[in-house]
């Protein structure tokens, strides 16, 4: 089961260890990732020549260190996924300032659609 969770964490150069009674995972995180805090008083990270390490006692749940790991990938994946997505929608704005008049931009309105297509309620 541990050995399953850990592949998860493959593209991040887990290595994994029990040793002084401790659970010692090491990753790579690219270098302008955030790191959350831990909420958890038992959970250490020190951070050390770009490899994040989290080091909690044995007596710790790992299931709930691996969700706290999992915590701080899907937290960094989402800021990339919205940074580039405000790349595209400043490239389309681009275009589209360079067809249309100022006194049409300035009607410009930014609606958030459901995924069916209808403006979402706030």
């Amino acid at each position: 089961m541990t050995q399953d969770r850990l592949l998860k964490f493959t593209d991040y150069n887990v290595e994994f260890k029990v040793a002084e009674g401790h659970y010692f995972i090491s990753l790579t995180f690219k270098k302008e990732w955030i790191l959350l805090k831990s909420e958890y008083e038992d959970v250490k990270m020190i951070q050390k020549d770009g490899i994040t390490y989290f080091i909690a006692p044995i007596s710790f749940n790992r299931h709930t260190l691996y969700y706290f790991i999992d915590s701080i990938i899907e937290y960094n994946k989402e800021i990339e996924m919205k940074c580039e997505l405000i790349q595209k929608k400043i490239r389309e704005l681009q275009e589209l300032s360079a067809t249309e008049s100022y006194e049409r931009l300035l009607c410009l309105q930014f609606v958030i659609k459901d995924k069916k297509g209808r403006p979402a309620s706030k």
